[in-house]
């Protein structure tokens, strides 16, 4: 991995739980847990969108599933 580090953000019911195993994967500088009730991309994005300015991050990423492919335009207008 070339510079900076990397920070992972869980995010749904089930976050709090999957934080120790993704704490032991590899380049992981931090590992960020915001337990929402419910996994709608219009209930995560504003979280994610309010770690991001307050972290000030350069880069978001999502997995390429619906659930991805829904929050990440949703985080980019937020943004914008």
């Amino acid at each position: 991995m070339r510079g900076g580090s990397v920070d992972v953000l869980l995010t749904g019911p089930q976050s709090a739980a999957e934080a120790a195993s993704v704490s032991q994967w590899c380049h992981i500088h931090r590992v960020l847990v915001a337990p929402c009730k419910y996994s709608l991309a219009e209930v995560i994005a504003p979280v994610v969108v309010a770690q991001v300015r307050h972290s000030k991050y350069t880069h978001v990423l999502a997995p390429s599933s619906s659930h991805g492919k829904d929050l990440l335009p949703r985080i980019a207008g937020i943004l914008d």
